[in-house]
């Protein structure tokens, strides 16, 4: 598989399963033009309705590379990866979870006071085994 060609099927909104396998196949966007949906099926082992999304794909405009980008991080359905400001908003807020779990440190900025309160809140809690009676034991 060329990364190349399935990047570019990507980018004229070709989902990733559909992308691979054509790529796979050996078909580029300039071949899905050139080649009826027929073709695509008897030549490269696609369905009628994969050769069909194909050739509607390709009909038109590759979406820019940066639109593509604004639109994964404005999904719902993509993870933190995809979203480089989500991604490091929760790294720093592990960084800080773990710091305050295993350290006992909390970060000074305001901002942050509510996530301690919280943490806090949870560490009041009594643990099992700890504060909680034991309802096996007898009086």
């Amino acid at each position: 598989m060329k990364l190349k060609t399935l990047s570019t099927f990507l980018r004229y909104g070709v989902s990733t399963v559909l992308a691979k396998k054509a790529s796979n196949a050996g078909l580029t966007t300039s071949k899905t033009r050139a080649l009826s949906q027929k073709d695509m099926v008897l030549k490269y082992g696609l369905s009628a309705g994969e050769a069909k999304a194909l050739a509607l794909a390709v009909r038109r405009a590759a979406i820019d590379s940066d639109v593509a980008q604004l639109l994964l991080e404005r999904s719902n359905f993509v993870c933190c990866v995809c979203k480089p400001l989500q991604r490091l908003a929760e790294q720093g807020m592990n960084v800080d979870w773990y710091d305050y779990w295993l350290n006992g440190r909390k970060d000074p900025d305001a901002g942050k006071s509510a996530q301690y309160s919280r943490w806090d809140a949870l560490k009041a809690l009594p643990r099992c085994g700890s504060d909680v009676a034991d309802s096996t034991k007898k009086p």
